[in-house]
Order: structure tokens, then sequence, then C-alpha cells
């Protein structure tokens, strides 16, 4: 009997052990780790950034060219003046297809962004920039144009001077072979529109040079507003692109 309980008191610590050490090899739950500043500082929402106004830019000042000449302008109108006081104001103020404005010697751009002629060369097409206005805010185009060179050329335009009445006339009659429309001997057979913004020189002959005087002012854009409010005294008051 006695054998018996110790037998059982032996198997009950056993257990009891047993139990305890399957207990103690558990280990306890880690507690969780409070955050960082910098890790809190990262995984804070951004703040929305402003945009910043910006300001127009100011409309630069207009400025004003005073020069000396030996006297006053008599004509401000490219194909209508005939005295040397008259040319610079006037070159000045009016704008021609092309321009020598490099040592190359070569036409420019200026008015016509471009152009081209026929293997030929009797057809020689302009195409003007879309860009220009006239003092008047009128805009440049071929129909615009087109009535300066038509002024020239065409006896029948109401502002056509009569046949060398000034150098201009003579440099475009006779001078550069342009002649008067109608004329038989006359270098230019038409001056055309092609679209709004080009136009064509039709030559009886071969003109190769066209380009280069396209730079003179007998090529320059006058605005036909000054002549339609003033009529013949519209050189007094002048309306260019320049």
């Amino acid at each position: 009997m006695k054998f018996k309980r110790a037998l059982a008191f032996i198997l009950l610590l056993v257990l009891l052990t047993t139990s305890l050490a399957g207990c103690g090899s558990t280990p306890a739950p880690a507690e969780p780790e409070a955050p960082t500043a910098a890790q809190a500082t990262s995984e804070a929402p951004a703040t929305p950034v402003q945009p910043t106004a910006v300001e127009p830019a100011a409309a630069p000042e207009p400025v004003t060219f005073t020069f000396c000449t030996a006297g006053d302008a008599v004509r401000l109108d490219p194909p209508d003046f005939d005295d040397e006081l008259s040319w610079l104001p006037t070159a000045h103020m009016f704008d021609t297809l092309t321009r020598m404005i490099d040592e190359t010697g070569e036409p420019q751009p200026w008015l016509a962004e471009r152009w081209e002629s026929s293997a030929d060369a009797k057809e020689w097409t302009f195409y003007l920039r879309q860009d220009v206005k006239f003092s008047d805010g009128t805009p440049l185009n071929a129909d615009t144009y087109l009535w300066s060179i038509h002024r020239q050329w065409d006896p029948d335009h109401p502002y056509h001077k009569a046949e060398y009445a000034t150098l201009g006339y003579y440099l475009w009659i006779d001078y550069a072979g342009f002649g008067l429309k109608g004329d038989p001997n006359a270098g230019v057979q038409d001056v055309v529109k092609v679209d709004d913004y080009t136009i064509k020189f039709v030559l009886k002959e071969p003109n190769p040079l066209l380009a280069k005087w396209a730079t003179t002012d007998i090529f320059a854009a006058v605005g036909p507003a000054a002549f339609e409010e003033w009529g013949t005294d519209a050189y007094q008051h002048p309306i260019g692109t320049g």
C-alpha cells in the first residue's frame, strides 16, 4: 500500500515537472516598439505647396529715336519721292519684301519669309509673313501688298502717278525695266494673288535678280488706309509696317 502511494506521488511529480517545463519554453509576446521620431516624421502627410503667383511682365516702354538731317523730308512715300532728305525716314517707315542686311550682299527675308523662282526665272513667288501689321493695325497680306505694287504698275490705279513723275517711278518703269501694265515693252506681265499670304510676279523675260530688286523702295508696302482717308496728301500721313 505504501509502495503504491509512493509510486503515485512520484508520477505526480513527473507530470508536474513536465507541465512546468512546457509552460516555461513558450516565450512571452514582445511589446510593440514605439515609432522613432524619424519614422513618425517620414510617415506624416506632406503639407501641400501653394503655387507661387507669377506677375505678368510689364509692357516695354516706347522708345523714341531722334536723328538729325540737313532739312525736312518732302514726301514720305516710297515710290513717290525724289529727294535725298525723304529717303532716310521713308526707309525706316516702310518695309520691303527682302533686305540686304549682311556682308554677303544676298537678299534676306523681310516682309517675305521666303521666295522661289521658276527654272527660267520668269515667275517669282513670294510668301509673306503672317504676323505683320501696318501702323494703323491693318494686317499686311496679299491684298494690301498688291495694292502698293499695282499703284506703280497699273496706270488705272486711283493713286498712280504720271510716268517718270518721281525717282521711284523712274526706277520701277525704266531702270528696273518693269514698265507699266498694258505696255508691250514692260518687263512685268502680271502681279497676282496666289492666296491670302502669297503673291506671284509673272515676267515677260527672265530676271534672276528680282529678289535683289525686292530690297529697294519700289517694293515697299504702303498702307492703303492713308490714301483712303487723305487722298493725294497721304504722304503727309504715312502708314507703313516699319
